[in-house]
């Protein structure tokens, strides 16, 4: 099923209570009882799949002999709609058989494995080893992939889908458009192209099809069959806590250097006021330490400013790498993602979907009405299999949008009135040798503008993203103070050399036609020729 929802962040605070003496040991208590949860959950898991069954499957339907066995064991099965044909016919007789021993038959020449999480079974198929490193002759060898993500049933753009190699730490992030460049070594052009975005099955298909052509790749919506009571009776907190418990096990243990692109701007209207993007090293610390300790070095940079607009309002967005850094939310421990703030919100299992090649919990969230400041909505996103927190996406509560205006810092003209009308946060991470990193971070905030000697207002959108193509956990050390970037800095004022030769060789994020038109006609209009 397709989500799509808005989401926001707070830059400057966290709400936490302190803990009192007794508040503490109700902790190490429910610590304990997760540990004994987990204990259980694994030997329920040996049980199951490993206890015996006898069944008769005469000519019926893969969904059908499902739903028998469910009776039998009591369990209930979830799978990504895309792995399975649930209407194929089979006819099979099991005498004294174990669970996992009659589901390899029934999925016969099907690469599967199966976990129980909770009451019900898991089927997902064989993780295959991440490659991380590429040789380093092939950097400068590039095959160029260009297309546009559609949907199938609707016609419609996919923004924000993810396009990679399959099995290498090469990727890029479609844009608002569903558009993506792909630049990929040439010694990989036999390996697959992975298509994948929530809510939609994978696409996977061979590199060498779509070399040197613009290509259509067209997506279908994916339905998870899991039974409503499943969703029902899984307790969210529940779930949270245990995603929470197992970061340390889930995420990176040691420093890792992620190689990103850093897009960033300011839109009036519908013209591009500003335009920034970076190629950027970020230091990304281990995950049981705070988002203060990781650090970003810019690689390159380009910038636009469109200064042919007269009487126009100055608008800026200040701290935009310290804040793509925070929108790491498993890193920082947003308040909606800290035990001690679950009292503040209502969490409810809402479905289970397929999120980045994972099939996931969703949680959705929302603020607690009758209790104080502007906090969020949104959704979580856990992967079924390991519990590991694989997304979110959320904003700050629209009834209350009105007090968090203070904690946007912009820069502004004087005679300015400005009000925050929204705001949307995305976060995702995929997967490395078992392990998670961040993939992706995408932050929209809306404002109304309103000067004293105009009569109408002006809307801004100011946009935020980061998408990290490469992961290297080898040799990783601090940067020194003259290389990092001072992360509170107004980026936009922040002068770095442009190398007018060095973009062609990288993954970026795909401008929308609106953003080339805008650059063109300030191009012709200024005369520039170095962007």
């Amino acid at each position: 099923m397709k989500r799509s929802k808005a989401l926001k962040i707070n830059n400057k605070k966290r709400i936490i209570e302190p803990l009192a003496l007794s508040k503490a040991k109700h902790y190490l208590m429910l610590i304990a009882c997760i540990i004994l949860l987990e204990s259980l959950s694994a030997k329920a898991q040996e049980n199951v799949l490993s206890s015996k069954i006898s069944i008769e499957l005469k000519n019926i339907s893969i969904e059908k002999a499902l739903s028998l066995i469910e009776k039998k064991i009591n369990y209930n099965f979830t799978f990504d709609a895309s792995l399975v044909n649930s209407k194929e016919k089979v006819s099979l007789h099991f005498k004294n058989r174990t669970v996992s021993k009659c589901l390899d038959s029934i999925f016969f020449d099907k690469e599967l494995i199966y976990t129980v999480i909770d009451n019900h079974i898991v089927i997902k198929q064989k993780a295959v080893k991440f490659i991380e490193d590429l040789p380093k002759d092939t950097l400068n060898k590039n095959v160029e992939i260009r297309g546009k993500l559609i949907d199938i049933e609707t016609n419609e753009a996919v923004p924000f889908a993810t396009v990679s190699v399959k099995n290498y730490s090469i990727g890029v992030i479609s844009n608002l458009e569903g558009e993506f460049i792909l630049k990929i070594p040439s010694n990989l052009i036999n390996e697959d192209l992975l298509v994948s975005h929530i809510g939609y099955e994978n696409l996977i298909d061979k590199i060498h099809s779509f070399q040197n052509k613009y290509s259509l790749f067209y997506l279908k919506q994916s339905f998870v069959p899991i039974q409503e009571v499943v969703i029902r009776n899984t307790d969210a907190k529940t779930l949270l806590r245990l995603a929470l418990n197992k970061i340390d096990e889930n995420y990176g243990t040691k420093p890792n250097y992620l190689t990103a692109f850093y897009r960033e701007t300011i839109k009036r209207g519908d013209t591009y006021m500003f335009f920034s993007e970076a190629l950027l090293q970020v230091y990304k610390s281990e995950y049981s330490s705070t988002y203060e300790q990781d650090q970003i070095k810019v690689l390159k940079s380009r910038k636009m400013k469109n200064v042919t607009l007269r009487d126009t309002v100055v608008l800026k967005i200040k701290s935009g790498l310290q804040s793509v850094l925070f929108l790491d939310v498993v890193k920082t421990r947003i308040d909606f993602l800290l035990e001690e703030n679950f009292h503040l919100y209502n969490y409810k299992m809402a479905d289970i979907v397929t999120y980045n090649d994972k099939t996931s919990y969703a949680i959705d969230f929302e603020q607690k009405g009758g209790t104080d400041g502007e906090l969020y909505m949104g959704t979580i996103y856990i992967d079924t299999d390991n519990l590991a927190i694989v997304g979110a996406e959320f904003q700050i509560n629209p009834r209350k949008i009105d007090k968090a205006q203070s904690r946007f810092v912009v820069k502004k003209t004087r005679g300015m009135k400005l009000r925050l009308l929204d705001t949307k946060y995305i976060v995702s991470y995929r997967s490395s040798n078992g392990k998670f990193y961040l993939s992706h971070v995408r932050g929209e905030l809306k404002f109304k503008v309103k000067k004293n000697n105009k009569l109408f207002p002006i809307i801004f959108d100011t946009v935020l993203e980061m998408a990290v193509s490469d992961i290297d956990s080898s040799q990783v050390v601090k940067f020194s103070r003259k290389e990092a970037e001072d992360l509170s800095d107004i980026f936009a004022d922040v002068q770095h050399k442009y190398d007018e030769t060095f973009w062609e060789e990288y993954n970026f994020i795909k401008p929308e036609d609106s953003w080339q038109e805008a650059i063109k006609k300030i191009h012709e209009k200024m005369n520039l020729k170095d962007f």
